[in-house]
């Protein structure tokens, strides 16, 4: 009996568990949905027909901001924004890094699409982009790198939603990162 239930074990284990159905339809998978377009997926996305993850999709979403074509940007610019409203986890831990590469290659645009997030977004923005700052910036010059980039952008065009979003940064800085 020892035996029988030996064999039916290798079997499984040498079978390569193929129960499941093809891995790029398989959520869980890394390469979930990479055989789509990056329009499809982020039209999907912005359906809440799938939800952003730690694959490789997402990762490409993100990476295509900072690259796409202008005409295409406010369609990019709208799938990041339903990334960073859900990421959690190991997405929200990168995001922080997308969002400043953004604003640091593109920040006509950026400065330009910002009027169109809601406050509630902004805040949220801010706080995955001081997370990123932290971890790349010495502490004791957080608050000088952070103010210096929001003077690069002010430059481009001033207005009320990036005083927000300034103002939301520095107060992540001080709530969350500073000894004092």
């Amino acid at each position: 009996m020892k035996k029988y239930y030996l064999i039916v074990f290798f079997l499984i284990v040498f079978s390569g568990f193929s129960f499941s159905q093809d891995t790029l339809r398989e959520p869980y998978h890394y390469y979930y949905l990479s055989d789509l377009s990056l329009k499809e997926v982020g039209t999907l996305m912005l359906t809440d027909s799938i939800h952003p993850s730690d694959n490789k999709i997402t990762f490409d979403l993100m990476d295509h901001i900072s690259e796409c074509e202008i005409g295409e940007f406010p369609f990019y610019f709208s799938v990041f924004n339903q990334i960073v409203k859900q990421a959690d986890g190991a997405v929200a831990e990168t995001v922080g890094s997308y969002i400043w590469r953004l604003i640091k290659k593109r920040p006509k645009e950026f400065v330009k699409n910002l009027d169109a997030v809601d406050d509630e977004l902004v805040d949220r923005w801010a706080g995955l982009l001081v997370y990123k700052m932290y971890f790349s910036c010495p502490s004791d010059s957080l608050k000088y790198y952070n103010l210096k980039l929001f003077d690069s952008l002010i430059e481009i065009k001033s207005s009320k939603k990036l005083l927000l979003f300034k103002e939301k940064t520095l107060k992540s800085i001080k709530l969350d990162y500073s000894d004092n």
